[in-house]
């Protein structure tokens, strides 16, 4: 893994790309002054852009922080992140706190891909330890000691709360929906049922009785018909 440099080589700002570190703010009319250069511009950008961006060399030291990434992070002064190792500082456990080994880190393939990535499942840690998500962006950057990487990252705490929300929110009206739709069956089999009861209480009483009829007529005819026929030979 990597350390932290010394107080004596660690660098003071971003003038390890060719940027001043103390550039100020002047006017439209000031552009001859302290933002003449494309440089300078650069940094002035760098520093008062809200998007949270970091710069590492090729070894993966921190050489420049802006004061929304520091922010983020929970550190007051950028001087609290110069110099030190990016992945051991800031990414160095996964959320369920097992280390995360600095040759799986995906951020730092740019140094040595050449390639520009992007993704939205890490987390950072914070100074105090605690940790928060991220979508973060790493491409190459090209530096008099080899290729480093610059990162831009953004807290997405909020956006998963409330995609986790709006996801609750579904399942909520689905589970809703399905509720209905089973309470609707079950009222349409009550219903079924208490018609085919009315149907039945309706249909069955008179059919008994034109079958019992029936039955009491066909014994009738059975015990009379017999009895002329034996009346007749007596006679």
């Amino acid at each position: 893994m990597n350390t932290s440099r010394s107080s004596t080589n660690a660098p003071t700002g971003i003038g390890k790309l060719g940027l001043p570190s103390d550039t100020q703010v002047v006017s439209r009319q000031g552009w001859e002054g302290e933002l003449s250069s494309p440089e300078a511009l650069l940094a002035q950008i760098l520093t008062q852009v809200p998007q949270p961006v970091w710069v590492v060399d090729h070894p993966g030291f921190i050489i420049f922080a802006n004061p929304a990434a520091c922010s983020a992070l929970g550190y007051g002064d950028p001087a609290e992140l110069l110099g030190k190792p990016g992945h051991d500082t800031v990414h160095y456990k996964r959320p369920d706190g097992t280390p995360y080994p600095e040759a799986e880190c995906p951020m730092l393939r740019p140094r040595q891909t050449g390639e520009t990535v992007h993704s939205d499942d890490e987390w950072f840690v914070r100074r105090d330890g605690s940790m928060f998500p991220i979508a973060w962006w790493s491409a190459p950057i090209d530096m008099p000691g080899g290729r480093g990487a610059v990162f831009a990252f953004t807290d997405i705490t909020e956006r998963l709360a409330s995609e986790k929300a709006i996801r609750e929110r579904d399942a909520a009206e689905i589970r809703a929906t399905e509720s209905q739709e089973a309470q609707r069956r079950i009222l349409d089999s009550a219903i079924a049922a208490r018609r085919q009861l009315a149907r039945d209480l309706h249909d069955g009483p008179s059919s008994g009785l034109s079958h019992w009829c029936s039955n009491c007529g066909s014994l009738a005819i059975r015990s009379i018909v017999p009895a002329m026929i034996w009346h007749c030979l007596t006679l």
